[in-house]
């Protein structure tokens, strides 16, 4: 589990998080050499985890290669979950609230 174990630090608060589950549902083929754009939001909030949505086009057509999701368990650094701290709450739904949190 520690290798799998990722750290998160938002303004100075670091926040040991957790992938508890992982999505992906390819779309399309990408070649060597495409310039690839990634698009993360949050797409999910609660008390002890968050959730990432991505998407990945190819940069020239606009061509969706990829879309995937990414849950993370805020932890305590040994697999403990705990709650996550409130600054990171509050930039993870002001990020959120600019694009689409729960929609």
């Amino acid at each position: 589990r520690r290798r799998h174990t990722r750290y998160i630090s938002v303004t100075g608060v670091q926040t040991c998080a957790l992938p508890i589950c992982a999505e992906l549902d390819y779309r399309s083929p990408a070649r060597y050499g495409d310039t690839l754009l990634i698009d993360t939001v949050v797409s999910d909030l609660s008390a002890a985890s968050m959730t990432f949505a991505h998407v990945v086009k190819e940069k020239a057509s606009g061509r969706v290669i990829v879309e995937g999701s990414a849950r993370l368990a805020s932890t305590d650094g040994n697999g403990k979950v705990k709650r996550l701290d409130k600054t990171v709450v509050a930039v993870l739904q002001s990020g959120a609230d600019k694009e689409s949190l729960n929609g």
